[in-house]
């Protein structure tokens, strides 16, 4: 259990209350983030900064948070991941993923590719935000050229984003 102790509202980094995230996975592989529950974040409860790589985020529970469920954008690169059965409330919108700042010394690519998106619920979405939208992978190489990036064979499969956003 994980509570943040924000009134789950995002104001900028120097305005906002509580914590920003509750599990962050920063240049890792192999993990397993399961069972847990996660309230109370002006940004997002699981948050990744540079490479998550065969990690696995099943049946977790989340609620009050400002931007998203899962998201990831500094250094991001995400392959391989299964994020499956988690139930998520009181949030804009489950997953939000884009690349912020270029490639790091030891890098040659940036990856979103193999990764699984099944079976997760989204509740009563915070409506109104500029984070309110079912989900968002944005891909655009204003951080990164294009070439560098490995896109592809992303499942979202059974995902309820609720009627109020739509998939």
């Amino acid at each position: 259990f994980i509570d943040g102790l924000s009134d789950g509202i995002f104001r900028g980094m120097d305005n906002s209350v509580g914590a920003d995230d509750g599990i962050v996975i920063k240049d890792e592989s192999g993990d397993l983030i399961q069972g847990n529950t996660l309230q109370n974040f002006y940004d997002c409860p699981i948050e990744n900064a540079g490479k998550m790589f065969d990690t696995k985020i099943i049946g977790n529970r989340a609620s009050n948070a400002g931007v998203c469920f899962l998201g990831g954008w500094y250094y991001s690169s995400v392959k391989g991941i299964l994020v499956k059965d988690n139930v998520v409330s009181d949030t804009p919108n489950l997953f939000y993923f884009f690349r912020s700042y270029g490639l790091k010394p030891s890098e040659q690519l940036v990856y979103f590719q193999n990764n699984t998106f099944e079976g997760n619920k989204l509740s009563n979405p915070k409506l109104g935000s500029s984070f309110s939208f079912a989900s968002s992978f944005a891909f655009d190489g204003s951080s990164v050229p294009l070439q560098n990036f490995v896109l592809g064979n992303n499942v979202l499969r059974n995902n309820d984003f609720t009627k109020l956003l739509g998939p």
